[in-house]
């Protein structure tokens, strides 16, 4: 059991905030434009399940790709800088990968660990580590049920507040009204935590395809840290902001060889966010489609 030890301390160390920060934070509420689009992309790309778990034998190795769709924002979904009033290149990527291994443990354990090296594709530059540990409680016939922790920690960095074809354009003009210098490389701090109980129901006469419903209580804590050159002056602006949200999801999982394994579904969070001018809250929730295969090495 060192190895699982070794993971989950890894987890909760890189979970914990900085210690030393050279720069002020500011404290978001968790309606603000900022806050919400920090928690959309956290929703967007936590380690919550595609299927229910599953027995696996104890030292078994799978290997695993997610690949989720990231929802396109409109212009006024992607105006939250400044309070809600400027517009942020936000729309980066149109999808999400993420490879991993699937290791069974003792006790119907499954330890699932993910990894997005700081590669830069689309743009931006994800650095992210995925941990989850899920164990089948229910498995009677067709009808299979389960819990599954979740944690995801990590950064991705790109240029969203100062893009590219803005700074083509004079400081202070029309077409650069906030006065950026150079592409801005500015860092989404993600730190997700999440407990999911999902069930799922096999029908051996469809080949073993399974539907599954599953729901989730998140924990989510976010930091946006600005990293640009507006009119001449440096802008290291940071902000944060935590939430707990719920989530739902619902889909299809199927063996297609004696190996390899597919998963489909629709993965949804409800968000609230105060846009100006308006005053109250509004649901503005994430809504996706995820895929997965697994196939077994071993």
């Amino acid at each position: 059991m060192r190895m699982p030890a070794a993971a989950a301390l890894l987890a909760v160390a890189l979970f914990l905030p900085s210690a030393a920060k050279a720069d002020p934070t500011q404290n978001l509420s968790g309606h603000e434009p900022e806050s919400w689009a920090m928690f959309f992309y956290q929703s967007a790309t936590s380690f919550a399940g595609v299927g229910a778990p599953r027995h696996r034998d104890p030292w078994t190795v799978d290997a695993f790709v997610d690949l989720y769709e990231l929802p396109q924002l409109d212009a006024e979904e992607r105006t939250v800088g400044f309070s809600g009033t400027k517009t942020e290149d936000l729309n980066k990527a149109p999808v999400f990968g993420r490879p991993g291994l699937v290791i069974g443990l003792p006790w119907d354990v499954s330890m699932w660990v993910g990894y997005i090296p700081p590669i830069e594709i689309f743009g931006v530059r994800a650095h992210l580590v995925s941990l989850a540990f899920e164990k089948p409680v229910v498995d009677d016939g067709p009808v299979t049920a389960g819990l599954r922790l979740h944690t995801q920690v990590g950064q991705v960095r790109g240029p969203y507040t100062c893009p590219e074809n803005v700074t083509h354009f004079p400081p202070g003009s029309d077409g650069n009204p906030y006065g950026c210098n150079a592409v801005s490389n500015d860092a989404a701090i993600q730190r997700t935590l999440g407990l999911e109980l999902a069930g799922s129901y096999r029908i051996d006469a469809l080949h073993g395809l399974a539907p599954y419903l599953s729901v989730g209580v998140n924990y989510l804590n976010g930091e946006f840290h600005v990293k640009g050159v507006e009119f001449d002056e440096p802008d290291r602006t940071r902000m944060a902001s935590d939430t707990v949200t719920f989530s739902l999801g619902s889909g299809l999982t199927m063996p297609i060889t004696d190996r390899l394994y597919a998963g489909i579904g629709v993965f949804w969070t409800p968000l609230w966010v105060t846009r100006p001018p308006a005053t109250h809250d509004q649901r503005d929730s994430m809504v996706q489609v995820r895929s997965e295969l697994t196939f077994r090495l071993h």
